[in-house]
């Protein structure tokens, strides 16, 4: 069945076709989650959360979208939300908690041990540096360079104009490379 029969078969109700969804799309939305969040308990809870929403609002899907872009819209605006609500909690404490991303940790190691130490390094200066962009700069880097979708695709995700993907992507950027270069000046 394809995903727009899926989708009507769940919003009608079917518990089977909403177990297809999640077999076939959680994997990809906690990957967004821990990206965007940095911490695997609250990717976890919020995945669970956006299959909640996703089944309890099934009637609003636009069939016009594919699922996997509604997904990707419920589950940024869940992370941007978890990290704006952390955000005053902590008032000045960061979103990053260190851990490597799970494919990173898996990635095969290089037969060089000095090789892989620098490449560590290097990916927790990037991921340090994301981190401290605000959360709709971090959202658009991690869909485009992580998730891989292009900015019409993020702006359906993000609900907003292809031009303010644009210029997100454009501040995040220069933002990120300041950060890099503080971080390397720090060293």
């Amino acid at each position: 069945m394809d995903d727009q029969e899926l989708m009507r078969r769940i919003a009608a109700g079917d518990g089977h076709a909403f177990e297809q969804l999640y077999q076939q799309y959680a994997g990809v939305v906690l990957n967004l989650c821990f990206r965007l969040l940095r911490d695997r308990e609250d990717a976890n809870d919020l995945t669970q959360e956006v299959f909640v929403r996703a089944f309890t609002k099934a009637g609003s899907f636009r069939h016009r979208a594919q699922p996997l872009t509604w997904l990707f819209r419920i589950a940024t605006n869940l992370c941007l939300n978890h990290l704006r609500r952390k955000k005053r909690e902590e008032r000045y404490g960061s979103v990053l908690d260190g851990e490597p991303l799970l494919q990173d940790r898996l990635a095969p190691a290089s037969e060089r041990p000095d090789e892989e130490l620098e490449r560590q390094e290097a990916q927790s200066l990037v991921w340090e540096a994301l981190g401290s962009l605000p959360p709709a700069q971090r959202a658009v880097v991690v869909l485009q360079k992580y998730e891989g979708l292009s900015c019409q695709e993020i702006a359906k995700v993000l609900d907003c104009s292809v031009g303010s993907v644009q210029s997100r992507l454009h501040r995040a950027k220069e933002n990120l490379a300041r950060a890099l270069m503080l971080l390397l000046s720090e060293e």
